[in-house]
């Protein structure tokens, strides 16, 4: 170990400057020194903490901490030994020193003491860590004692008005944000996300609209970072969100849900992604500073939300402008609508397409509304929303009675009505099998089993429990995956090709299951579902083909008619 001078004088400020420099070991020769003469000095006790533990001497450093911490000191010396320490042990999970934590007294930010720009991150940091360990009195008061000193700071301000919302106190978080509109930030995305959130979590529900109005015309597009091993730039057609109510990043703004979220996630080192919202006011003047696509992938795919008045032909005639092709282009996409599809798919030899209806639910016509489902689709039947993809809203009524009742508690909604098809795989166990298609190309994607009708993937885990015990199902499953044409049958494999024939579509889901006489029951096809190409280990090597098939999709793309599609 390197020997301390015998003739430089020791001081606290010098021995912190080699630490920072990362000449760990001469500073603590010098930490050693200073406690030689004062060992119960708090402030030095936690700085040896930090330097044992970048070391790599956890026991050493969670001692030295736990010792600064059990010796006076001023408030903002122990609050920056809390925060060391709890960063830790978070980092390391550990449950013992978590609970140590959870009962130690937190001190106010001393008052009339302004913060420099160190204490101020650690104070937000440590305000954070103590949410996360279930202490948010304690970090609220901490957050609150440290305004008061620094209400000219408006970053600390933003982070503050985030430790507010995070904790729950929406309309706290408002007041400190409205102190931040007062100034120059019209333009910052960022702030408007956040105020837009805090405005809708604190129940001003207009204002939330305006706010995530201003917030998309300050983020009118995003890019994905740019890396080396990226192939190509695609341009993605996103809907912009009407109320923002969490708060988020510009990306997660952009890229949250359907197939090009997972691209701009999980696949950023093969394709950069550039999100345009078509809506907001200032798109096409900042798509004048970003590099043109190869491609445009429309996102705006919901067909009952593309045939809203004027939606469609704004939507479209976007598309059209940018002069690149376009994948599920808007007009294609908006003829995946149920209604359509079961029109289009209709005849399709060992297919059975449940029959529906589109109506409105007009409280003076209910009773001929009852009447009229029972007689064109029977009993029991599905009713849902046309507008939501996730199908979790949707309910089985299994009598008349039943459905004059439901649609007592929704008028005024545009609805549809389904025929229910029972098709359990064994006793209270239900299947959905999803397929990918992505150009010409059909991919089983993966099957999800549940405990009810309306199957969804499973997150409950005692649920999951319970449905792995369907070994027989299970192994079926697999063999679907493994060899699909085999297991579904050459004639299944037809359908479900000639579906993909009259789908005006390039890159979406079928969601069928097999019946016992070996014909498919469709469920639907839309461009909203997520076709993932990643996944368990079991299912890597159907996620090859589907990531070989999107990347020979799209360089095909490029060379083809805009707007045209896959045939």
């Amino acid at each position: 170990m390197p020997q301390a001078n015998p003739h430089r004088v020791v001081t606290r400020d010098g021995a912190l400057a080699l630490h920072r420099a990362g000449n760990i070991p001469k500073a603590m020769l010098m930490y050693k020194a200073i406690l030689e003469k004062d060992p119960k000095n708090a402030d030095i006790l936690g700085l040896v903490g930090m330097a044992h533990y970048q070391l790599g001497n956890w026991s050493t450093a969670k001692t030295s901490w736990r010792e600064s911490l059990s010796q006076p000191a001023e408030a903002s010396i122990t609050l920056r030994n809390i925060s060391l320490l709890l960063t830790a042990c978070l980092q390391k999970n550990t449950a013992d020193d978590l609970q140590f934590l959870t009962e130690l007294p937190i001190p106010d930010w001393p008052s009339k003491t302004n913060p420099d720009q160190g204490e101020r991150g650690m104070t937000i940091s440590l305000a954070r860590g103590l949410l996360r360990i279930g202490r948010t009195p304690a970090a609220l008061k901490l957050v609150e004692s440290a305004l008061l000193c620094v209400a000219d700071d408006t970053q600390f301000i933003r982070n503050a008005a985030k430790i507010m919302f995070e904790a729950g106190n929406a309309e706290r978080a408002n007041v400190l944000l409205e102190q931040l509109a007062a100034t120059d930030v019209e333009d910052d995305g960022g702030l408007l996300i956040l105020q837009a959130a805090s405005a809708s979590a604190a129940g001003q529900r207009e204002n939330a609209r305006l706010l995530s109005a201003k917030a998309v015309d300050a983020l009118p597009v995003y890019i994905t970072p740019k890396v080396d091993s990226q192939i190509m730039l695609i341009g993605v057609l996103n809907a912009a969100p009407k109320l923002i109510n969490k708060n988020m990043s510009p990306q997660l703004l952009h890229f949250s849900k359907n197939s090009p979220a997972d691209l701009a996630w999980k696949f950023s080192h093969t394709y950069r992604l550039l999100s345009i919202f078509p809506e907001a006011s200032t798109a096409r003047a900042a798509l004048e500073k970003f590099p043109k696509p190869d491609l445009i992938l429309n996102n705006w795919v919901n067909g009952e939300s593309l045939s809203t008045p004027n939606t469609l032909e704004f939507v479209a005639d976007f598309a059209d402008s940018l002069g690149l092709p376009v994948l599920n282009h808007p007009r294609h996409a908006a003829a995946t609508t149920r209604q359509r599809n079961a029109e289009r798919l209709a005849g399709i030899a060992n297919l059975v397409v449940p029959r529906l209806a589109l109506f409105f639910n007009e409280t003076k016509r209910r009773n001929d509304l009852v009447r009229a489902i029972g007689h064109t689709i029977g009993f029991p039947v599905i009713i849902r929303d046309p507008y939501m993809q996730m199908g979790k809203e949707a309910v089985k009524l299994d009598t008349p009675s039943q459905l004059k009742e439901y649609l007592d508690q929704v008028p005024g909604q545009e609805l549809y009505a389904i025929e229910y098809i029972h098709n359990p795989v064994a006793n209270g166990l239900y299947r959905k099998i999803r397929a990918a298609v992505i150009g010409k190309e059909i991919v089983i994607s993966h099957v999800v089993f549940a405990q009810k009708w309306n199957v969804h993937r499973e997150r409950d885990a005692d649920a999951v429990e319970a449905i792995n015990f369907q070994t027989s199902a299970i192994q079926f499953a697999d063999r679907i995956m493994a060899n699909p044409t085999e297991t579904i049958g050459k004639a299944g494999m037809a359908a479900l090709e000639e579906i993909r024939k009259r789908t005006p579509l390039d890159y979406y889901g079928i969601d069928f299951d097999l019946m016992p006489d070996g014909g498919l029951l469709f469920f639907e096809a839309n461009a909203a579902m997520n076709i993932g190409l990643y996944g368990r280990k079991s299912l890597e090597a159907s996620r090859i083909i589907m990531r070989a098939a999107l990347r020979r999709l799209f360089e095909e793309t490029r060379d083809r008619k805009h707007g045209s599609p896959i045939t």
